[in-house]
């Protein structure tokens, strides 16, 4: 089970990571936006406020995951890296919309394709942190 807070404990408002910055929202209440086949590990939590990037994987460690998890990233027991594999990814997505009746378009893989390289230097920034 993925649990997530939506609600800050001193109820301030939400600050939302966007690349390397966080913004505030103006917002007391947000829970965690999570991008398209994305896959969370039983157990996962996130904070308030998260941002899951596209094809992310995330496995945890049992603790609060990062705030910002980067489009085709893996958070493997506590540690961000980009071993995520863009075709082995999209074979996943096909699966799990295959069973819905749908399937990955080419423009959709294209688009996919796209944002992997559009945040390749968020990627780095974010694996890099201390």
């Amino acid at each position: 089970m993925t649990s997530n807070s939506d609600l800050k404990n001193d109820y301030s408002n939400v600050k939302f990571p966007l690349g390397t910055d966080f913004i505030s929202t103006g917002e007391k209440k947000i829970g965690c936006l999570i991008g398209d086949h994305a896959k969370t590990a039983i157990g996962t939590l996130f904070n308030t406020g998260s941002n899951i990037g596209v094809m992310s994987m995330v496995l945890p460690a049992g603790r609060l995951c990062p705030k910002h998890i980067p489009s085709f990233t893996r958070l493997w027991h506590g540690k961000l890296d980009d071993q995520v594999d863009f075709d082995a990814s999209c074979q996943t997505a096909n699966i799990a919309m295959s069973r819905r009746g749908q399937k990955l378009t080419e423009s959709q893989i294209q688009l996919l394709r796209s944002i992997c390289e559009q945040t390749a230097k968020e990627r780095e920034q974010a694996i890099n942190r201390p």
